[in-house]
């Protein structure tokens, strides 16, 4: 069944930043902010739309930050359009908005007036992209140039670029890192980063060898070290995370590397089971003593996670098979506790 949407702007409101991947302004070039009244005129000029359904169309809030907006000025959109929800014009209300405007009680609000979607829109989630203390974004990238034929990819070449005006204009390094193997398949791929506490970034690499491969850039990401395995992030080609969690480094990965011996590979591609592996910040390496399952059943598989540090707790969220084929079936969130790592 198909499904559309009656879209309402309200640019930019209610996050206090300005990326400019995100600014709503920028991107829809829309700066008055809507009413009540302008809700209804939408709302009756899709209702003559050929392809109109009631039972298929939502409202739909977007603009990133519904949730922030002023409280008074949120309930008044949303009570208009509950109206039309609840005479069947429309089946639900759905708001786009950022994870730190989210709370209790929000979501009674949000329950109260009919909005059924919430979309996060996480962009802080993705770890990859790294910002130093100095102020400089520093972006890895793995490129996969084209072959002649458009059907396949050639192997994953590291590279890297750095913005030192947040992000308005972006330079790219010399350097570029290919692994040394002939028949890897792969090669370098999904790379991500992490500032150490002496100021040296950790670049950590998906690959198809065994393991996660690392190296170390000593001057802000100009130069890097040659890429060499690290022994005890063993793994099969599965993107791995490493997160900052108070005094803690915390590093979510597939710990058990493809080979012969596995049987499970066709369906997860060896991604099962999952941990997450510990360090005080202050500490130079893992341990397998700081080492715990997040996931253990080896029937399903699990990847690509996300994170996201709250008050005394660390939310973990991945992709889980859910007893199926496939371990890109499902998101699962869950909930870690300080105490429990430290």
């Amino acid at each position: 069944m198909s499904h559309s949407n009656i879209s309402i702007f309200v640019p930019h409101k209610g996050c206090p930043n300005d990326c400019s991947f995100c600014n709503q302004r920028h991107i829809t070039g829309i700066h008055y902010a809507p009413h009540a009244s302008d809700v209804i005129d939408a709302v009756k000029a899709a209702t003559t739309s050929n392809k109109y359904n009631p039972q298929t169309t939502e409202i739909a809030f977007f603009g990133g930050s519904f949730t922030a907006i002023n409280r008074n000025y949120m309930i008044e959109l949303l009570r208009t359009a509950h109206a039309f929800v609840q005479n069947g014009i429309v089946s639900g209300i759905r708001i786009s908005t950022r994870p730190d405007a989210i709370n209790t009680e929000i979501l009674t609000i949000l329950k109260e007036f009919g909005v059924t979607a919430i979309e996060l829109g996480a962009q802080s989630l993705n770890d990859r992209v790294l910002k130093l203390k100095n102020g400089r974004i520093i972006l890895p990238l793995a490129k996969h140039t084209i072959y002649d034929n458009d059907e396949e990819l050639h192997k994953g070449e590291l590279c890297f670029f750095y913005s030192d005006d947040d992000g308005y204009t972006w330079s790219k390094t010399a350097q570029e890192l290919k692994t040394p193997f002939p028949n890897d398949k792969i090669g370098f791929q999904e790379p991500g980063l992490y500032e150490l506490p002496d100021g040296k970034i950790w670049c950590y690499i998906r690959t198809l060898l065994g393991y996660q491969y690392e190296c170390y850039s000593e001057d802000n990401g100009e130069t890097w070290s040659t890429p060499e395995p690290n022994v005890f992030f063993s793994s099969p080609a599965s993107p791995m995370s490493v997160k900052n969690f108070k005094d803690l480094t915390v590093a979510i990965f597939n710990p058990i590397p493809e080979h012969i011996l596995r049987d499970d590979d066709a369906e997860f591609w060896g991604r099962t089971p999952y941990v997450m592996a510990v360090r005080k910040n202050d500490e130079t390496a893992f341990t397998q003593e700081k080492l715990f399952y997040l996931e253990d059943d080896l029937n399903n598989g699990y990847c690509y996670p996300a994170t996201i540090e709250g008050e005394d707790y660390l939310l973990v969220a991945y992709y889980h098979s859910n007893n199926t084929d496939c371990c890109l079936n499902s998101t699962k969130i869950i909930k870690i506790m300080y105490e429990e790592l430290k």
